[in-house]
């Protein structure tokens, strides 16, 4: 993967108190069970952190507008999958930031990168996306505002 920065998250997490990191830790740990219980026992035993923290997940919504930005680098491939599955952890981000005790910060710093994700795209009504998702139009446009948008050079578009 193209190593794109993450500053807004990355000043986020280091920016939180214990009680907030320790908030965030256990969600994780949650995750992980999760995790575990739907693979076979060999491989829930060699898994030690959530795929799908919310760090992680913190990142790579930030990254996705760098990817937009910087017209997909390394290489200008960018998959429609690989952008649904951006939205899908955007909306993991939405449910997780009604959990954590430290929701007004969790969501500034959310507000920031969906900002940013707002400036680099466009709304469209999800009509690039539509032919992927196998949703009515009716169904599209109830779901949130971020699967309304495509990035002006969206490479499957």
């Amino acid at each position: 993967m193209f190593p794109l920065p993450t500053p807004v998250a990355d000043v986020y997490f280091a920016s939180l108190s214990p009680a907030a990191a320790e908030a965030i830790a256990a969600l994780d740990e949650e995750t992980l069970r999760e995790q575990k219980a739907r693979v076979a026992p060999w491989v829930a035993e060699k898994l030690t952190e959530a795929t799908h923290s919310v760090p992680r997940r913190s990142r790579e919504w930030e990254r996705l507008t760098g990817r937009i930005l910087n017209n997909w680098p390394p290489d200008g491939i960018y998959y429609v999958d690989e952008y649904v599955n951006d939205l899908d952890n955007r909306g993991a981000l939405e449910r997780i930031s009604h959990v954590l005790p430290s929701a007004a910060a969790f969501g500034a710093m959310l507000a920031r990168l969906d900002d940013a994700f707002r400036e680099a795209t466009v709304d469209d009504g999800g009509a690039s996306i539509a032919w992927r998702m196998n949703e009515s139009a009716e169904d599209l446009a109830r779901r949130p505002w971020w699967w309304h948008r495509r990035p002006v050079n969206a490479p499957w578009a």
